[in-house]
C-alpha cells in the first residue's frame, strides 16, 4: 500500500498515443503506481488547434495527478515529452501529439509550474528519461530507441545523453529514407517518407495497409486478414502485431519491410558511434516482442561491415514498456542536484 509520507516524485511519460502518471518513491527508488490513459492528439481531436489540443493535455496531466496522488506530499514533478528540446525548455516540435498542425516553439514550462506552484517542475525528451532507467541499472554508453507512435534515439555516453547544443540530437524518426514503399506515405509531421512513417507502430501500420491494398489476394489470404475480419474488417496495429506473433507470413513480410530502414539506421549509429549497446523500448516494440527484436538484429547485421559484432548481444528489448521513462524520470530527479522551489533543469 502507498505511504502518504516520503519523500515521491509526480513523475508523467506523454506519448503520441498514451499519457503515463506515476509515483516515484525516492528513498526506495521504486514507481510506487501508475496510471495510463488516451493523449489527446491531432487524430483524435480533428479541428482542434495546436493551442487546444495543449491545453487539454495539461488539463489531462492534473486529473491524472490528482487521481493518482491523493494525500501524498511532493518533492517534485518531471514530465518528459516527446519533442526536442533546447537549453532554455522550448519545445522543438511534438509531431506525434499535434501531427502537421504543429507550429513549434512551444513554452510549457510556465505552465506546468503554475500546476504545481510549490515544488520544482522539470522536463525530460521522453527517450532521454527511458534512457535514464538504463542509468539506473549500470548503462552508460549506449543508445536508447523508442518505437511507439513515433521512432525516437538518444545516444548516451559516460551516464548522460548527448542532444548537442540545441538539443535536436537523436531525431532519427524525421530521416528521411527517400524510398517509396507502396507508397508516398506521410510523417505525423507532415513530412514524407521520414523514418517514422514507415518503421514506428503508426508508421508500419501505414506500410501494412499499403500492401494490403497492393496485393489484396496475398493479404486476403493471411492470417492477418481473418483476425482483422473478427475485428469488423479493421486492419490494426492490435491484429497486425498478433499476427506477426503468430508468425503469419504476409505480417512478418510487412514487419520485415518496415523494419529494414530502422535495421539500417542502427547499423549506421553502431558503425559511426561504435557502440555495443542498442535498448528498444516503446509500446510497439515491447508488443511485438523478442522475434521483433531478433527482426531488427538479423536485418542490421545484413547493413553493417562485420568486424565479428554479435547483433542478438548489441540490439535488445526492454521488457517493461509501460514504465521505463517513468522510471527513468524518477530516477533523474532523485539524483539531480538540489534545486530551488522555482529553478528548473532540462536535459
Amino acid at each position: 500500500m502507498l505511504m502518504r509520507h516520503g519523500k515521491f516524485y509526480l513523475v508523467f511519460d506523454i506519448g503520441g498515443t498514451s499519457i503515463r502518471t506515476g509515483l516515484y518513491n525516492e528513498e526506495h527508488r521504486r514507481l510506487e503506481r501508475f496510471r495510463k490513459t488516451c493523449t489527446p492528439n491531432f487524430l483524435s481531436q480533428e479541428t482542434a488547434s495546436a493551442d487546444a489540443i495543449v491545453e487539454h493535455m495539461l488539463e489531462v496531466l492534473k486529473e491524472e495527478a490528482d487521481a493518482l496522488c491523493g494525500e501524498c506530499q511532493l518533492a517534485g514533478v518531471c514530465a518528459a515529452l516527446p519533442s526536442p528540446m533546447a537549453p532554455d525548455g522550448t519545445l522543438w516540435r511534438m509531431p506525434t501529439v499535434l501531427g502537421p498542425r504543429d507550429k513549434g516553439g512551444f513554452r510549457l514550462q510556465d505552465k506546468l509550474q503554475a500546476l504545481w506552484p510549490e515544488v520544482p517542475v522539470a522536463m525530460l525528451n521522453d527517450v532521454s528519461a527511458a534512457g535514464y532507467y538504463r542509468v539506473a541499472q549500470g548503462g552508460r554508453d549506449f543508445a536508447i530507441v523508442t518505437i511507439g507512435s513515433g521512432i525516437g534515439l538518444k545516444v548516451f555516453l559516460d551516464g548522460k545523453p548527448r542532444t548537442g547544443p540545441n538539443g535536436r540530437g537523436g531525431e532519427i524518426g524525421h530521416f528521411s529514407i527517400e524510398e517509396p514503399i507502396a507508397g508516398d506515405l506521410a510523417c505525423d509531421c507532415g513530412g514524407s517518407l521520414h523514418l517514422g512513417a514507415v518503421a514506428s507502430g503508426r508508421g508500419t501500420l501505414r506500410v501494412a495497409r499499403q500492401m494490403a491494398a497492393a496485393d489484396p489476394a496475398a493479404y486476403g489470404n493471411s492470417l492477418a486478414a481473418r483476425l482483422a475480419r473478427d475485428t469488423c474488417g479493421c486492419l490494426s496495429n492490435d491484429v497486425l502485431v498478433a499476427a506477426f506473433r503468430d508468425n503469419d507470413p504476409w505480417a512478418r513480410q510487412v514487419m520485415t519491410v518496415s523494419a529494414s530502414h530502422l535495421a539500417r539506421a542502427l547499423a549506421f549509429l553502431h558503425l559511426s558511434l561504435g557502440l555495443e549497446e542498442i535498448v528498444l523500448v516503446g509500446g510497439f516494440a515491447g508488443a511485438c516482442g523478442e522475434q521483433y527484436r531478433e527482426l531488427i538484429a538479423n536485418l542490421a547485421g545484413r547493413y553493417a561491415w562485420d568486424t565479428g559484432q554479435d547483433w542478438n548481444a548489441i540490439i535488445r528489448i526492454e521488457s517493461q514498456p509501460d514504465t521505463v521513462a517513468l522510471e527513468g524520470a524518477g530516477h533523474f530527479m532523485a539524483t539531480r542536484p538540489v534545486q530551488r522551489r522555482r529553478e528548473v533543469q532540462h536535459a
